[in-house]
């Protein structure tokens, strides 16, 4: 059975381990990887976390009949609730489970049948989501955010040779372009109303 991880359970100690180097000071790593945790959650807009999100309030535009969910995939919802009524799934909205989009199926008011009412409530709060979802942390993932804690604690080297044909080491100081691409592949999409 594999071990769950999270963000949190990355720790000096696996960085040493990864970097080959257990001479590399817990402090000093310690003292950046909080930041480089920090960073790769905000900047993939979710926290590596597949657990049930309890009472979410999704941002949904005027006029529209589909809003997204904060944590994707979804494996499950446990209840959707606008304005105080309890929807029920495939008869009152649809969810597409790879990407959070839930769709409202577009009906009429019973009191009054000429008044569409396929679009969701846009009142903060009206729709309150509880259910699991999320996309759990993968080795890529956990790869990124040990490299980005090594650079920014100055202790990531990388080599090259220069113009002489002399191989040379030097101190990485920026995220290289193959790390922010297994992030880029993790990200989510941004909620702006």
């Amino acid at each position: 059975m594999a071990e769950f991880v999270s963000l949190a359970s990355i720790n000096a100690t696996s960085i040493q381990t990864y970097l080959n180097d257990t001479t590399i000071s817990a402090d000093l790593i310690n003292a950046h990887l909080l930041g480089a945790r920090s960073f790769v959650e905000e900047y993939c807009r979710h926290d590596f976390l597949s657990t049930t999100r309890t009472a979410e309030k999704p941002l949904i535009d005027k006029n529209t009949s589909v809003f997204y969910l904060k944590n994707w995939p979804v494996a499950s919802i446990t209840s959707l609730v606008e304005n105080g009524n309890t929807l029920v799934e495939d008869t009152d909205f649809y969810i597409d489970k790879d990407t959070g989009r839930v769709e409202k199926i577009a009906s009429t008011d019973i009191l009054n049948p000429d008044r569409d009412v396929s679009y969701w409530s846009t009142e903060r709060a009206a729709v309150v989501v509880t259910y699991v979802g999320g996309e759990a942390i993968t080795d890529d993932v956990i790869m990124a955010v040990k490299e980005i804690a090594a650079i920014r604690a100055g202790v990531k080297r990388r080599t090259y040779t220069d113009g002489e044909g002399v191989e040379r080491a030097t101190t990485m100081n920026s995220i290289p372009k193959d790390i922010m691409d297994v992030l880029n592949r993790h990200r989510h999409r941004q909620y702006i109303l």
